[in-house]
């Protein structure tokens, strides 16, 4: 019985987090108060090409920083899970790949301000001409089909499976 009250609780702590944590970034920034947040982004490669360095920064830098794949490869259709910093009043972001031949291709100032702050997904793609930027909050609302359904349902079977343990 115990175990039964214990489960109960957990999993109404659990829903009550979620809603907490699933705030825009927008009023989150502003709740902050010029104090920096992280929220955690999956960079998904959509482009059809291999990334060989990705730059992202906030649109008030000046600057771009460091390569966030290092000596890594980002391959088409897979993805990268990187923390976004806030400051208060900046929900605007720049992103730039390269390929391997040195092409670049740069988004500016896309605005993260609606999505959640317990995380979301900037998925990148190229129609051969232009980049495009879609924001997601969760996979079902991609452009391209990744495989990441079956990903996410074995994760949850394993929650599930762990759970009942």
């Amino acid at each position: 019985m115990k175990n039964r009250w214990f489960a109960l609780l957990t999993a109404v702590c659990m829903v009550f987090a979620a809603a907490v944590w699933a705030l825009p970034v927008k009023a989150a920034a502003e709740e902050e108060s010029g104090w920096i947040f992280e929220v955690p982004v999956l960079i998904l490669n959509g482009t059809g090409a291999d990334i060989f360095e990705l730059y992202i920064s906030s649109s008030q830098d000046s600057s771009w920083g460091g390569d966030q794949l290092g000596t890594g490869i980002l391959r088409t259709g897979e993805y990268i899970q990187l923390p976004l910093q806030f400051r208060s009043g900046g929900t605007g972001w720049d992103l730039k790949v390269v390929d391997r031949s040195g092409y670049e291709v740069t988004w500016y100032d896309v605005d993260v301000g609606e999505m959640p702050s317990s995380g979301f997904i900037m998925e990148l793609l190229w129609d051969g001409e232009t980049g495009y930027v879609n924001l997601a909050a969760g996979i079902e609302e991609l452009a391209g089909d990744y495989g990441l359904a079956e990903k996410q349902a074995e994760i949850s079977r394993q929650t599930i499976a762990a759970e009942v343990l």
